[in-house]
C-alpha cells in the first residue's frame, strides 16, 4: 500500500512538473544540451591533457577575453531581434538582416580590440599571427553562433535553440578527436588555426541551415535600433565581464602552472552554466511578453514566479561542476591534481549567478534596459575591484572569494532594486 501511494505520488508530481510550459521546454531542451555539455567537457579534457598546464592557462585566457568581446560584435542586434520578433513577426527579415549586417560591420574592431589586450595587458604567450587568427575566427564564430540562437529563440524552437550549441560543441569536439588525438597536435599556435578553420565552416553552416528555417534576411541594418541595442550590447558585456575577468586577472597574479590549473577549473563552472542557459532559452520572451502587457509590475510578478526554478537549476549545476571536478584530474594529468578544491569553490557562485537572470531580464522586459546597464555596468566596476583587492590580498584563493562574493551581491542588488521600483516608474524603451 505505501508503496502503490508513493508511486501515485510521483507520477501526480511528474504531471503538474510536466504540465508547467518552462518544465516542459526545459525537458524537451534537456537532451541535446547535455551531448553539447558532454562534448565541451571531452573538448576541455583533451585540451587540457594534451597542451598542458601552462600552454592550456595561456589559451584559456585569450578565450576569456574572446568570450568578453563577443558580446560586443553587432551592438546587441541578436537582443534586439528577440523583442522585435516576439512582439511583431513579420518584422524578422529586417532584424536578422540588421543583426548580420552589424556584426560583419564591427567584427574587425572588436577582434582588433581583443588582439591589443591580450599582447600589450595581459602578455598572452601566444604567437602575434595565431592569435589575430584565433581572435576574429573565435568571436566571428561565436556571434555567428549566438545570432542563430537568438533566431530560434525569437521564433520559440527551443529544440533548434538547443541544437546550435550542439553543433558548435559536437564539431570543436570531433576537431580536437581528430587534432590531438590522431595526428598528436600539441601546439596552441597549430591547434587555432585547426579551431580558426572549424570555426569559419561551422558559421556558414549554422547561417545557411537558419536561413533555410526561417527565411531570408533583408538587406537593411535598423539604425534607429542601434541605440537601444547598444544597452543590450553593453549590458552583455558587463555580465560577461563577470563570468570571465577572473582568469585575465590569474594571468597577471599566478605562474603559468597555476594559471592553467585555474583556468581549467574555471571552464569547468562555465560548463555548469549549462543547464541554466537551457532555462533562459524560454524565459527570456516571455519577460517581454509580459512587460508589453503589463509593465514592470507583470514582468515582477513572472520574476517571482521563476526564482525557486531558476535557483533549483543553479544548484544542479553546482553539483555537476563538484562531482566532475574531483574526476577530471585523473582524466587530465598529474599538473591538474589540486583543481578540484578550486572548481567546487567557484561552483557555489552558480546560484548567485542563476537568480540575477529573473530581475534583470524583468527589468528589460518592461522598457527599464537603461537601468539594467547602468546597474550591471556599476556591478562590473565593482566587481573588478573585488577581483583586484583579492589578488592583492589572498592571490588565488582571494579572487575566488571575490568571484564567488560578487556574484552574491549582484543577484541582491538587482532583486533590491526590482522590488523597489514601483510599476508606475515603468519607462518604455520601445
Amino acid at each position: 500500500m505505501n508503496r502503490r501511494f508513493w508511486e501515485s505520488k510521483v507520477a501526480s508530481g511528474l504531471r503538474i512538473l510536466l504540465g508547467r510550459p518552462e518544465i516542459r521546454a526545459f525537458a524537451v531542451s534537456f537532451a541535446p544540451t547535455v551531448l553539447a555539455l558532454a562534448m565541451q567537457f571531452g573538448t576541455l579534457l583533451m585540451l587540457a591533457h594534451g597542451m598542458g598546464a601552462a600552454q592550456f592557462g595561456q589559451l584559456a585566457t585569450a578565450l576569456a577575453i574572446t568570450a568578453l568581446l563577443v558580446e560586443t560584435v553587432g551592438i546587441g542586434s541578436g537582443d534586439v531581434l528577440v523583442r522585435a520578433v516576439v512582439q511583431r513577426p513579420s518584422d524578422y527579415p529586417s532584424y536578422y538582416g540588421s543583426a548580420l549586417w552589424l556584426g560583419a560591420l564591427t567584427l574587425p574592431v572588436s577582434a582588433a580590440a581583443g588582439w591589443i589586450v591580450s599582447t600589450n595587458i595581459l602578455h598572452v604567450k601566444i604567437g602575434a599571427a595565431p592569435l589575430a587568427g584565433l581572435m576574429l575566427f573565435e568571436i566571428g564564430g561565436a556571434r555567428v553562433a549566438a545570432t542563430a540562437e537568438s533566431v530560434a529563440v525569437a521564433h520559440r524552437d527551443v529544440i533548434r535553440a538547443s541544437s546550435v550549441r550542439l553543433i558548435s560543441a559536437a564539431s570543436r569536439f570531433v576537431l580536437a578527436l581528430v587534432v590531438l588525438q590522431l595526428f598528436h597536435v600539441r601546439n596552441v599556435n597549430a591547434w587555432i588555426w585547426w579551431a580558426a578553420g572549424q570555426s569559419a565552416v561551422t558559421a556558414i553552416g549554422l547561417l545557411s541551415s537558419t536561413t533555410a528555417a526561417y527565411g531570408r534576411p533583408a538587406n537593411a541594418i535598423k539604425h534607429a535600433e542601434v541605440g537601444v541595442g547598444l544597452l543590450f550590447a553593453t549590458n552583455q558585456t558587463a555580465r560577461s565581464t563577470q563570468a570571465n575577468l577572473d582568469r585575465a586577472f590569474m594571468a597577471s597574479v599566478v605562474s603559468g602552472q597555476v594559471l592553467g590549473v585555474y583556468a581549467a577549473a574555471s571552464r569547468f563552472v562555465q560548463l555548469g552554466l549549462f543547464p541554466m542557459q537551457i532555462l533562459n532559452r524560454y524565459l527570456y520572451p516571455l519577460f517581454f511578453e509580459h512587460g508589453h502587457r503589463g509593465g514592470l509590475l507583470a514582468t515582477r510578478r513572472f520574476a517571482v514566479k521563476c526564482a525557486p526554478l531558476v535557483f533549483s537549476v543553479g544548484l544542479i549545476g553546482t553539483v555537476l561542476v563538484s562531482v566532475a571536478s574531483f574526476l577530471a584530474p585523473s582524466l587530465l594529468g598529474a599538473g591538474f591534481s589540486s583543481m578540484g578544491p578550486i572548481a567546487v569553490a567557484l561552483s557555489v557562485a552558480l546560484p548567485f549567478i542563476a537568480l540575477q537572470s529573473p530581475p534583470a531580464e524583468a527589468l528589460t522586459g518592461a522598457g527599464r534596459q537603461g537601468l539594467r546597464t547602468a546597474v550591471v555596468i556599476a556591478m562590473a566596476v565593482a566587481f573588478s575591484l573585488g577581483l583586484t583587492a583579492g589578488a592583492a590580498v589572498g592571490g588565488l584563493w582571494g579572487i575566488v572569494i571575490a568571484f564567488v562574493g560578487g556574484h552574491l551581491f549582484t543577484a541582491l542588488l538587482l532583486w533590491g532594486i526590482l522590488f523597489r521600483l514601483s510599476s508606475s516608474s515603468t519607462v518604455s524603451s520601445r
